[in-house]
């Protein structure tokens, strides 16, 4: 049978213009309803098949866009434009298959993103951390454990939300004749993806949170009673312990190498020219220099967040062996007939 999608749009928007167009506030809301979703619905094993592809999910998405347009500077030889883009666009799972709590989207066998029920669109799902009732990490309390001290093993929920809280994008103009200077940034707050590379770090002891191997350490968490946890590993009677913690506790938690990836980049400055028309009666040219990637503060520890696990739906919640972003340099030479 034939198999659709049905989708709901609403949408409505002002657009203001004030001080004879120095000031521009464009606002749009949107909301779309997609119902009977398509996606592949996991089946018991003892059908033959991993997965059926069927109608089923509903889903909704929410989203505000303001665009702010202004000219702080205007005069006859100097001019200063600034546009801000803000978004916020969150999707929500409401319904899946009968039975059906999350779908798989990517990832690896363990950990993956995937769309639940009651969740935003996309989360990534993995081995958590034992916590408390108050989200602090519970230890180990055995003392005939390797693992005394260390964090308990969790069973796989929720570990990380991939969607941002908002996205700002500034573009600032400065122009005085011919000459133009233009930047251009971008500000990512809040979501977080799943950090592979950080912790391979940890893992081969590269990083610098496995440079001091001598002295004592207390895992930040609690006892399973609720007591801090003041269980001390290592030193010189316990030489391995770091080892151990990163090697085989951390490394087969999920949940560990979840990180925020919020950032502020620059991603591009250029300094353009365009020569007076009187040198050149019946063609228009201009000149520009460019730099893109240059600046970067993130909270994503080592990487920038952008290096991503490709562009599927992986991309902005996994990153592991990923290539880092270049920082590239050029001129244009645009000339109109």
């Amino acid at each position: 049978s034939e198999m659709c999608i049905r989708d709901r749009s609403y949408e409505v928007g002002i657009d203001l213009r004030f001080f004879r167009n120095r000031l521009g506030i464009d606002y749009t809301f949107a909301r779309q309803n997609v119902v009977d979703q398509i996606f592949q619905v996991p089946l018991a094993g003892s059908t033959g098949v991993g997965y059926l592809m069927m109608n089923g999910g509903k889903v909704h998405t929410v989203s505000h866009e303001l665009v702010l347009d202004f000219s702080p500077v205007a005069m006859n030889n100097f001019l200063w434009d600034i546009n801000l883009n803000f978004s916020r666009i969150n999707n929500y799972v409401d319904e899946l298959a009968p039975g059906v709590e999350s779908i798989y989207i990517g990832g690896f066998t363990i950990p993956q993103v995937r769309a639940g029920i009651g969740s935003t669109y996309p989360v990534i799902y993995g081995v958590s951390f034992v916590r408390d009732d108050q989200g602090k990490i519970v230890v180990e309390d055995d003392p005939g454990s390797p693992n005394h001290g260390f964090p308990l093993t969790g069973e796989p929920a929720v570990i990380g939300s991939v969607s941002p809280d908002f996205i700002l994008g500034a573009n600032s103009t400065l122009s005085y004749k011919n000459i133009s200077l233009n930047a251009l940034f971008e500000w990512k707050q809040g979501g977080q993806m799943y950090s592979g590379s950080n912790g391979l770090l940890d893992l081969y002891g590269m990083s610098a949170r496995t440079e001091d191997r001598e002295s004592t350490f207390i895992f930040d968490g609690v006892k399973p009673d609720g007591a801090p946890n003041d269980i001390a590993r290592g030193g010189p009677s316990d030489p391995g312990a770091l080892q151990d913690l990163y090697v085989n506790v951390l490394s087969n938690i999920d949940e560990y190498y979840i990180h925020g990836n919020s950032f502020v980049k620059l991603r591009e400055l250029s300094l353009g020219y365009r020569p007076p028309k009187r040198l050149f009666d019946k063609v228009d040219t201009r000149i520009s220099v460019f730099a893109r990637n240059i600046l970067l503060w993130t909270e994503l520890e080592n990487f920038d967040p952008e290096s991503s696990q490709g562009n599927t739906n992986m991309g902005g919640a996994f990153e592991r062996f990923s290539m880092p972003q270049t920082t590239s340099y050029g001129f244009n030479l645009d000339i109109t007939f």
